[in-house]
């Protein structure tokens, strides 16, 4: 039983995380996350509507949270990125791993035990990632229509036409699941928080730090999940 919750609490942020990035939430976007085939996908979804978690239209292949789904989604987003602050600011472990471990903790971690790290670390409004942490009884989320001077680096790009200075708001969470890949952006000073200047070249993205020549280049889905303002 536990191994089953674990599952579907991992679905509800996987699509959770979609919503965050605004990316449609497919059952596609799920089986490349979460890297399971597409009929395991398919069987656990249709488990989750069973239990009153989300619903799927046959029309355009979406899924939606129901009011249900939707607070467990959050409850497991904030128990993760609450474990992310105590495992980097309290534990001290190496950023490059503090999510890979979360997601072990987010499903072990009791309410009592999520609310007394969050008030024992002052109430943190962002993990060290730099996403925002959802509050205790949210009833909505959308970090991107909450701060519309933020977007993902490849749409500023394209609206900008040409090398743009940013600074990073906060890294998507497909790209915090490679650990060497955030090794990287640490060594290119690409972190929350940094000034960084990037430009479009060919299929990939060139990135370094405004104050560095450390350069690095990175494919266009990847750039994507980097989330910047000007």
């Amino acid at each position: 039983m536990p191994d089953l919750i674990n599952v579907i609490e991992m679905y509800l942020k996987s699509v959770l995380e979609m919503q965050e990035a605004g990316m449609p939430k497919r059952r596609v976007h799920i089986s490349k996350r979460l890297r399971q085939s597409g009929p395991t996908v398919t069987k656990t979804v249709r488990r989750m509507e069973r239990d009153g978690l989300v619903s799927f239209s046959s029309d355009d292949k979406k899924l939606a949270f129901t009011p249900q789904g939707f607070q467990g989604a959050l409850r497991v987003m904030r128990k993760h990125r609450l474990a992310e602050c105590f495992l980097d600011t309290v534990v001290g472990l190496d950023w490059t791993l503090v999510h890979e471990e979360a997601c072990r903790w987010e499903h072990v971690m009791s309410d009592l035990v999520t609310e007394r790290i969050d008030e024992s670390l002052g109430h943190p409004e962002r993990s060290p990632y730099g996403n925002p942490i959802p509050s205790a009884g949210a009833t909505r989320w959308d970090p991107l229509e909450d701060r519309p001077e933020v977007s993902n680096l490849m749409r500023f790009l394209h609206d900008a036409g040409s090398e743009r200075e940013a600074s990073i708001a906060w890294i998507g969470e497909a790209v915090q699941a490679e650990p060497q890949l955030l090794g990287q952006l640490r060594t290119a000073g690409a972190v929350p928080g940094a000034r960084v200047i990037a430009s479009l070249h060919g299929s990939s993205v060139l990135l370094h730090d405004a104050a560095s020549d450390a350069l690095l280049e990175l494919q266009h889905p990847t750039a994507a999940q980097l989330f910047v303002r000007p």
